[in-house]
């Protein structure tokens, strides 16, 4: 009866156990979480580094100019953490632009826009749009 017992409450708790990660997505799920968290971010900080020169420059072409803003240093916020690739950056206009970055996690973008700047458009982009004034 012991071991029935014991046997049961094992079983239980290895139920528990897979349920709970099936719930969270587990450790994948996590470590997709924390590089979206890095991605939000970096738009942050794109966002404010296409701020750069006021409303005299003009926004680059290309997200990577080396001309633009040429007294920054340290660019690592420019290019998405797991693959390196660049975000999408769009000019809009001489003074309007918008960066995108690829969210992998699968519950993100639901707490990623409330109260900022950033928006998520449902297909896993996470996105800011900016002008330059």
């Amino acid at each position: 009866m012991t071991r029935i017992l014991l046997a049961l409450a094992i079983g239980l708790v290895g139920l528990a156990v897979g349920a709970g990660i099936v719930a969270t997505g587990g450790p994948r799920e996590g470590r997709f979480e924390r590089q979206d968290r890095e991605r939000q971010s970096d738009l942050r900080q794109v966002q404010t580094f296409l701020m750069c020169g006021g409303e005299t420059a003009v926004l680059p072409d290309r997200l990577d100019d080396p001309e633009f803003c040429a007294h920054r240093t340290g660019r690592d916020f420019l290019r998405d953490p797991e693959t390196g690739e660049l975000y999408g950056f769009t000019r809009v206009s001489d003074q309007t632009f918008e960066v995108c970055a690829q969210t992998r996690s699968r519950r993100f973008g639901h707490r990623a826009v409330f109260g900022s700047s950033l928006r998520f458009d449902g297909d896993g982009k996470l996105c800011v749009r900016g002008t330059r004034k």
